[in-house]
């Protein structure tokens, strides 16, 4: 869970993958959840997939949050993933910056 506030908090979050498998293709799915009213509400949601050796990214807007949660899955535990706040003016959020450490994964699983 990420708590927003007044000030400084980010309006903006990037969500970064990085499939370090040298054979085999990663998807990763992100879903953005608002709990601004106490329950758990579906807000976004997006899905890629990565090659052998790529990385990307996807950008959500959550200035309208006061809390929310960020939910990625990830099909191989090749991939790394971190997380980054940004402010109105662009800026890192310090506060809002995950790292794969940090982070508790979900592994996609095979319907």
């Amino acid at each position: 869970m990420i708590e927003g506030g007044p000030i400084g908090i980010s309006n903006q979050v990037y969500v970064k993958a990085l499939n370090n498998c040298k054979t085999n293709n990663a998807k990763v799915r992100i879903k953005v959840y608002s709990l601004n009213t106490g329950h758990k509400k579906l807000v976004d949601s997006k899905s890629f997939t990565l090659t052998p050796w790529q990385s990307d990214f996807e950008r959500f807007i959550t200035n309208t949050y006061v809390q929310y949660e960020i939910e990625v899955s990830v099909s191989s535990a090749d991939v790394l993933v971190t997380v980054w706040g940004k402010n109105r003016a662009g800026r890192l959020v310090a506060a809002h910056r995950f790292t794969q450490q940090e982070l508790t994964m979900k592994k996609i699983r095979r319907k």
